[in-house]
């Protein structure tokens, strides 16, 4: 796994963690997406959804959890069409 890797380069372990923070924190700010944006996010997640259906692996533990992100992904896209993000 990667354990070994972070624990020898602890420093590249805490660029990403503060890379993923600052993201999360970008997008907990904005207040409104524009049109292009929300266009932008739909077309991203149809793709999501689109890649998804095509993972298919013979572990069942894995397949198990491809599956759970499958129903996640599709139960966002209904949320989403039925409260529109900041339309």
């Amino acid at each position: 796994g990667m354990a070994p890797f972070l624990v020898n380069h602890p420093i590249l372990l805490h660029s990403w963690i503060v890379a993923r923070e600052v993201a999360l924190t970008r997008a907990r700010d904005l207040t409104k997406a524009s049109d292009d944006q929300l266009k932008g996010f739909d077309r991203l997640l149809d793709r999501a959804i689109r890649h998804c259906h095509e993972w298919q692996v013979d572990d069942e533990i894995q397949m198990q959890r491809i599956i759970t992100l499958r129903a996640e992904l599709t139960r966002l896209q209904a949320e989403i069409a039925r409260t529109p993000l900041a339309r």
